[in-house]
């Protein structure tokens, strides 16, 4: 019945071609589905990604998901069905591990039903299909509670495996909150479970053990991920704003009553008035926290009836309320200032695991007010109390002192939609209170009724009041959306020798203003101008974008800041110098926005961006000058002050005259390069790709040292005479991985197979 929704819920994606878009689906995930989706169909295994910031690691990044098996579906021939249907496969996933975790507990099947219902369709699991790495790893985090909990309480070696691969399953999408609010949820349940104090102590233990049988399965990718690190800005301690941003402001809880309690969604209305409540982000991370008035009648009357299960899981809830608020209590920055380990970005995630554990808090009391009268009667109670707290706060919206308690809450005061954002707000409140009053009708007229016909009826309501907001939350675009925009056209081909730099990604001007001032039709915009990381859907390869994530090679975000400092000096041909070193072959700009929107009435057809044709500056050039420099601040410094050849390497060696050069031959593949040159003396062979210690090369098949050059990229010393240079990105970490979690594999199959099978096996043998 369940799976049955869903499929109808999102039919125009399963069956009209529409496709999820919002945020950094079309923006991210989207680009970097379709690298990898050509990588592999091209035969090639891709542990480099040569489309974004002039190359980076790619199978060592979990943000490319490379080794999840949920995400395999983009293999398929046709890649904008297999994008769809990888995501559409996780609410599935979800809605089958809730119920089965709900039933594992002991709960009715109706109850089972309607927490799985909450879970799929509340608003913090379908916030998450658009932070793809956090959705995969929380549908399966049911599972893992289930097998786990299962584990200790029986003790069933095969319990311990499945908890072991969930656990893996989860890790291989690495977002690293994830896998730790799943360490915490088992240990707890080991706690829990546990009599004595010793026995609490060695279940933890054994919820350890799962634990780290399932980062061991999923070795293949945490090795690689852990040599990863140290390469890119979070190896260093990231700032206090970094780690804070994204704190969930507490009036946020307001929602888990109120849906639009702080407005509409962000990316598709104006009509958004909560991004106030934040110091840094002006759009919440989550876009919305309601699981249901249903849900929340249950927990209070839970919480009254003070069954130990729902208080113990509510005090878990708050905990991790508590740690999403973030900068919004003192403790992250006492944590902070006490340099204990705060690697983890954006505390509203946090509010994630939350919501799960009351969810299924608010299942079970859901089950006890379907097959108990008592409870029955204090849910109408608590209904009751709810829709009169709701009646009042509407009349109250209809006042003078409302209108002015809105606009010094969300500091609105004086701004021209004030007054329709309050009506808006007056709406929303009248809704809410529609939903409790219904709620409160429908237990009063069943609370003599049998409990299938509560179930029933209460599943009704559930899906009544969360569908209608689903396509608010996880919106749709038609396949037009994610076809290459025009402007596309004005880029030569083949893609493959030039870069493009999108400077105005980086502005926050008027123009940039004006453009994005529509609201509804923003995401066209958005995809019409094609960046941040857009281009690599169509083919095309990039440099200088923002590191948003933080995963980039430590040396491209230098060069780029370099850039900036050089651009800030004031040297008029700051573009063209860093083009030329970075094979830039495009320059994107802004049109003039007056002209634009008279050329398209439409504002979906505008097009925000042209592309201004630079160089001709090749990825692969033989260096006619060379500059010692000995760190970043001294190539800063010596761009600034000193001018030099476009053709000019900036690197840590003892000078010389480079002699000319010719490249004759050179082709790429996704982890590696052949270049037949011509040297007339001793030269450098620059490569405007990024360094890594894993780059190797070789020429004539001896092996060469490859050094540091312009800050970010790489070089070859050359010697005269006609050579072939090989170019070979290799990770050892990702074959170190694969052997690992293959043994951990096979662990778990001779641990899961009974003894007495495999005594059996053996004296055959």
């Amino acid at each position: 019945m369940l799976f049955g929704l869903i499929t109808v819920v999102f039919s125009d994606v399963w069956f009209g071609g529409n496709g999820f878009f919002i945020r950094d689906l079309a923006r991210y995930y989207f680009p970097v589905k379709r690298i990898l989706h050509d990588l592999v169909r091209a035969g090639e295994f891709p542990l480099w990604n040569r489309f974004f910031s002039a190359g980076q690691p790619l199978a060592a990044n979990p943000e490319y998901e490379l080794f999840y098996p949920g995400q395999w579906p983009i293999f398929l021939r046709d890649f904008y069905f297999g994008f769809r249907l990888h995501i559409l496969l996780h609410f599935y996933i979800g809605a089958l591990a809730m119920y089965s975790l709900m039933r594992s507990l002991r709960t009715s099947v109706g109850a089972a039903l309607i927490t799985a219902t909450a879970f799929v369709f509340g608003g913090p699991l379908l916030s998450l299909a658009n932070l793809l790495p956090t959705f995969f790893g929380t549908v399966w985090l049911p599972f893992t509670i289930l097998f786990g909990r299962r584990f200790l309480l029986y003790r069933r070696r095969r319990d311990f495996v499945l908890t072991a691969v969930f656990v893996a399953l989860q890790a291989l999408t690495f977002d690293p909150a994830v896998p730790l609010e799943t360490l915490a949820a088992l240990v707890v349940c080991g706690v829990w479970i546990g009599e004595s104090g010793r026995a609490k102590a060695a279940l933890a233990a054994m919820a350890c053990a799962m634990f780290a049988g399932g980062l061991l399965i999923a070795a293949v990718q945490v090795i690689p991920l852990l040599g990863h690190i140290r390469d890119t800005p979070r190896a260093t301690r990231l700032s206090f704003d970094t780690i804070s941003y994204w704190s969930m402001p507490p009036v946020r809880l307001m929602e888990l009553l109120q849906p639009r309690f702080a407005g509409r969604n962000p990316f598709l209305s104006d009509d958004y008035w909560g991004g106030a409540a934040y110091r840094q982000a002006t759009t919440p991370y989550l876009h919305s926290l309601y699981l249901g008035c249903a849900a929340l009648v249950a927990l209070i009357a839970g919480f009254l009836r003070k069954e130990r299960g729902i208080l113990a899981l509510t005090g878990c809830s708050i905990v991790a309320w508590i740690a999403a608020f973030g900068e919004h209590t003192p403790l992250l920055r006492i944590a902070y200032a006490a340099h204990l380990p705060t690697v983890l970005r954006f505390p509203e995630r946090f509010a994630v695991i939350a919501a799960f554990a009351l969810t299924i808090a608010a299942g079970l009391a859901i089950d006890r007010i379907i097959n108990e009268a008592s409870w029955r009667k204090t849910a109408v109670g608590v209904s009751a109390v709810l829709a009169v707290i709701c009646i009042l706060i509407s009349f109250f919206t209809f006042t003078s002192s409302y209108a002015d308690w809105f606009a010094a809450m969300w500091q609105a005061t004086g701004l021209p939609i004030v007054r329709h954002w309050i009506a808006e707000s007056r709406i929303d409140w009248l809704l809410t209170t529609a939903r409790v009053v219904a709620l409160a009708a429908l237990l009063l007229i069943t609370r003599r009724m049998p409990a299938r016909v509560v179930a029933l009826a209460l599943a009704a309501f559930v899906a009544a009041d969360l569908l209608p907001l689903t396509r608010e939350i996880v919106p749709r675009q038609p396949r037009e959306f994610f076809e290459a925009p025009p402007v596309v056209r004005e880029l030569r081909q083949p893609s493959s020798g030039y870069r493009i730099f999108f400077e105005p990604e980086w502005s926050s001007g008027s123009i940039s203003r004006r453009y994005f001032a529509n609201a509804p039709t923003r995401p066209w915009t958005l995809r019409n101008e094609l960046f941040p990381r857009l281009p690599a859907a169509y083919g095309f390869s990039t440099v200088f974008e923002r590191d948003i994530d933080l995963t980039n090679v430590a040396g491209s975000d230098e060069l780029t800041e370099a850039m900036w400092k050089v651009r800030r000096s004031g040297r008029p041909d700051w573009a063209e110098a860093f083009a030329a070193m970075s094979n830039v072959g495009y320059r994107a700009a802004y049109r003039p926005f007056d002209q634009e929107i008279a050329r398209h009435p439409d504002p979906k057809d505008v097009e925000p961006i042209t592309f201004v044709p630079v160089g001709p500056n090749p990825r692969y050039y033989f260096a006619d000058e060379i500059v010692p420099v000995s760190n970043t601040d001294d190539f800063v410094r010596r761009m600034i002050v000193e001018r030099h050849s476009a053709r000019a390497a900036y690197l840590a060696i003892a000078p010389f005259v480079p002699a000319p050069g010719f490249i004759g031959r050179a082709s790429e593949s996704s982890n590696g390069a052949v270049l037949d040159v011509s040297a007339a003396g001793r030269a450098l062979l620059v490569c405007s790709v990024t360094w890594h210690r894993d780059w190797q090369a070789t020429v004539d098949g001896v092996p060469a040292t490859i050094r540091r050059t312009n800050v970010a990229y790489q070089s070859v010393e050359i010697p005269p005479g006609r050579h072939r240079v090989v170019l070979r990105y290799r990770d050892p970490l990702v074959v170190v991985g694969a052997v690992v979690s293959a043994l951990a594999l096979m662990a778990c199959a001779l641990v899961a197979v009974p003894r007495s099978r495999r005594v059996t096996a053996a004296s055959t043998l």
